[in-house]
Order: C-alpha cells, then sequence, then structure tokens
C-alpha cells in the first residue's frame, strides 16, 4: 500500500475503522497482527521496530473482530481457548453462563 499511515493512539485506546470493501483492510489488520512482514516502511510499537517484537507480543497488544466470526470444528470450549488458552475450565463456565451459552 502506498501513502498509507496510522495515527498515533495513546495505550488502552480503541479505534474503528470502516472503509469500503477491497480497500485492504485485511492486508493491514494481518500486517498489524504480524501473520506478514512488510517489505517497505516500517510499523513501529512504542517506538521499537514491530519486527523485533514477537508475533505473540504484538497480538497481546490488539483486538479486532472480523466482519465474519471463525469458529473451528472442534467444540466451543476449545474455540474459547484459542483466545485465552491459559483459561481454566471454570473460567470457561462461568464466561458461558455470563454470556447465556451455558448451564
Amino acid at each position: 500500500m502506498v501513502g498509507f499511515g496510522f495515527l498515533m493512539l495513546a495505550a488502552s485506546a480503541w479505534a474503528l475503522w470502516r472503509s469500503r470493501r477491497g480497500s485492504g483492510k485485511g492486508l493491514v489488520v494481518l500486517t498489524l497482527l504480524r501473520f506478514l512482514d512488510l517489505t517497505a516502511g516500517n510499523l513501529s510499537i512504542d517506538g521499537t521496530d514491530a519486527r523485533a517484537c514477537s508475533p505473540g507480543e504484538v497480538r497481546a497488544l490488539l483486538a479486532w473482530s472480523p466482519e465474519q466470526p471463525t469458529l473451528f470444528p472442534t467444540s466451543l470450549r476449545a474455540d474459547l481457548r484459542v483466545g485465552a488458552p491459559h483459561a481454566t475450565d471454570r473460567q470457561i463456565t462461568d464466561l458461558l453462563r455470563q454470556l447465556r451459552l451455558g448451564p
């Protein structure tokens, strides 16, 4: 992408980004989440080149909500563990109750 830039956001800030289909949002999200690396330009987080950080470190700082949800062909418990791999069974059960999806 040529001529693309982001605003600097304070820690814990929220941002909503909407644009027409095919404008490159997905490419930017994949780059931000370190599924892709830049071939030109730079991406820095708190002044540090994002490529110097592990993908896990970067992903722990960001959250995104895609247009279409993804459920894997396993259990709901396993799907939830993708986002919180160290969650206990009790924590997952409590979450499901709060969402009115459990007993």
